[in-house]
């Protein structure tokens, strides 16, 4: 980690609306209540890394490889997910507005995120859990919620 983009973010514990972090590498790194809103972190690794209380809000997170990552407190408001890796993830997070289209979530233990007016259209969501979640608004259609525990009621 020794970017001089994310040793500074590490400093300063935020970056600019709108910073181009596409490829730093973030694997394991401890961003806890750092300020990302409207980042664009497309196809970053950030395997294994701690977002608790992190602020995501509008950031761009497309395809990002986010596998075992902490999310609790984490606030991702209509940050685009499409296609992103959240296997394994854990953590009571906002994905409010989201859009995690074709987004990877098995094995995830989401308990008690709020996911109202998310996209998760085509999800994989299988073997997650998602106990006291709130689904309010949030379109399902195609999503993979086999095997999970508290998955949503799709709306008819």
């Amino acid at each position: 980690m020794n970017d001089p983009r994310v040793l500074a973010l590490l400093r300063d514990r935020r970056a600019a609306p709108g910073a181009d972090l596409r490829g730093v590498p973030l694997t394991g790194a401890d961003l806890r209540k750092v300020d990302l809103r409207g980042v664009f972190l497309d196809g970053a690794h950030l395997n294994r890394a701690r977002l608790d209380g992190c602020r995501l809000d509008g950031a761009s997170l497309k395809n990002a490889q986010l596998e075992e990552v902490t999310l609790k407190g984490a606030v991702l408001r209509d940050a685009d997910l499409r296609g992103a890796w959240l296997t394994k993830a854990e953590g009571k997070a906002t994905f409010a507005g989201a859009d995690l289209r074709r987004a990877h979530l098995q094995q995830s233990a989401l308990d008690g995120s709020d996911f109202r007016r998310a996209d998760l259209r085509e999800a994989l969501a299988a073997r997650a859990s998602f106990r006291g979640c709130r689904w309010e608004g949030a379109v399902l259609e195609g999503a993979d919620f086999r095997g999970a525990e508290a998955a949503p009621r799709r709306q008819r």
